[in-house]
């Protein structure tokens, strides 16, 4: 009988206002389920308000069996505490972490920081943690050696296996929604856009074959880009509209429309089944695969609103992070897609190692000129897995990090010859310069659906303006 308890965990954040369900939590527990483990719960510990202090009352009263945690580069501090105390509270509960941090950092570094855990997973899960969980609880003969993709210690070493990436994305069943409901999250991530409720979140890829230097995906999921069927992400719509009554999807993925055909065939389909719901590319657009023709075939499927990567408004930097993008396109599709009627929102990076003043200005002035209805700006973070972070090091740029202040929202690097202050000032310059115009204002206004929006709005707002370390 496989009837552990398998406490999945999403870590508690003190920013929370970008609060989505922990899709990736959600494919292990039904991967899990659908091979017979039948007592497994997700928390999600910023949605529930669980801190680490109450993390232990909670693992004192669940009694799990197996707690397994997503570790991203900018939590890992909060993720140590909530480990800790759950092994004060029992410390026979085995412990087991993956994520984009544990999948990217050095191994025996990841073990030496996290000393407390049993085991790491370096990339997909899935097929490791089942392996993992059958030698544990159901003796069988498997050696640790052949599980993929785990880090693991033995006789005082510290071992890592081959990461293994699932091909075939159809085989795996839909993530567990009933573990983490819709109608429990917030209305709009972030702030961000939304039209009807409630919203679900979907994932009909993995992978992303593009190379930019600031970004460390390709740790976690690969660079070969792996697709579900138009069929499968069609059934999986069907069955969420049926049984939850959502009425809006947020695309996820890395890069949703990097492969043309795939992209045109899921629009096409979500047309002919005129589900009549909205639908928001979230996660990031290249806007060099967003020609006209797409555009209009993913107004028609029901897309309202398009997240698009700039990162930067100066050329130069542009790049340096092999984004492989010109400005002038950059200009000329943002009005395209803002003729055609969709909410548009830019991400920027702040404070990329290779910048000097004159390309935060450049960023200011760009921001602003272009016509976009939202704008992110990020400090940049060097995330292991990227190949920003691996020239840091090997250049001597950075001797080590100090991730217990890794945050988007937090200076860890300065370009040279730019001192935090100045960083800081550029900051606040460039985010005020974009969200204090009438324009952006009337246009946040006239996108508001309700209080809990606008709450997480001016969260979000507070947070930017908040004094950085």
């Amino acid at each position: 009988m496989k009837e552990q308890k398998i406490l999945f965990v999403k870590p508690f954040s003190t920013l929370g206002y970008a609060i989505t369900p922990p899709l990736s939590l959600g494919y292990l527990a039904s991967y899990l389920r659908k091979d017979g483990w039948s007592n497994i719960e997700i928390l999600d510990c910023t949605l529930k308000q669980v801190s680490p202090e109450k993390f232990k009352e909670y693992v004192l009263e669940k009694k799990p069996d197996v707690i397994g945690v997503t570790v991203y580069s900018n939590n890992i501090k909060i993720v140590k505490e909530q480990i800790n105390v759950a092994k004060e509270a029992n410390p026979e509960v085995l412990v087991v972490i993956g994520g984009p941090h544990a999948s990217a950092i050095d191994s025996k570094e990841l073990m030496g920081y996290f000393d407390k855990i049993d085991f790491a997973f370096k990339g997909e899960g899935e097929k490791g943690l089942k392996m993992l969980l059958e030698k544990l609880f159901q003796n069988k003969d498997i050696p640790l050696s052949h599980i993929p993709g785990l880090v693991y210690r033995s006789e005082g070493e510290v071992f890592f296996n081959p990461v293994y990436f699932e091909e075939d994305l159809d085989s795996l069943p839909f993530p567990a929604w009933d573990f983490m409901p819709p109608g429990e999250y917030p209305e709009a991530p972030a702030g961000s856009f939304f039209k009807q409720l409630p919203i679900g979140y979907l994932v009909t890829s993995r992978g992303c074959p593009y190379n930019c230097t600031f970004c460390a995906s390709k740790s976690v999921v690969g660079r070969n880009m792996r697709m579900r069927s138009a069929d499968n992400i069609i059934e999986e719509m069907k069955w969420a509209i049926e049984k939850y009554g959502i009425k809006e999807f947020h695309i996820m993925d890395d890069n949703f429309t990097a492969h043309r055909a795939r992209a045109v065939e899921v629009l096409e389909k979500i047309v002919a089944n005129n589900f009549n719901i909205s639908l928001f590319g979230a996660n990031g657009l290249r806007l060099d695969t967003l020609d006209d023709e797409l555009l209009k075939l993913m107004k028609k499927a029901g897309f309202y609103a398009i997240h698009v990567g700039i990162e930067s408004g100066s050329q130069r930097i542009m790049d340096h992070m092999n984004k492989h993008i010109k400005k002038e396109m950059v200009e000329e599709r943002i009005k395209a897609i803002r003729k055609m009627g969709f909410r548009t929102g830019g991400a920027f990076i702040i404070g990329y190692p290779e910048e000097n003043e004159d390309d935060l200005r450049q960023t200011y002035e760009f921001s602003r000129k272009l016509m976009l209805d939202r704008a992110g700006f990020n400090f940049y973070l060097p995330l292991p897995g990227s190949e920003m972070y691996t020239w840091l090091k090997e250049s001597g740029r950075i001797d080590g990090v100090d991730w217990d202040k890794i945050r988007f929202d937090n200076i860890t690097v300065c370009p040279k010859g730019i001192s935090r202050e100045t960083l800081k000032k550029w900051h606040r310059k460039i985010f005020l310069g974009f969200w204090l115009r009438p324009r952006i204002v009337f246009n946040v206004l006239r996108d508001l659906r309700s209080p809990a929006h606008l709450k997480l709005i001016l969260k979000r707002v507070f947070n930017y303006l908040r004094p950085t370390k």
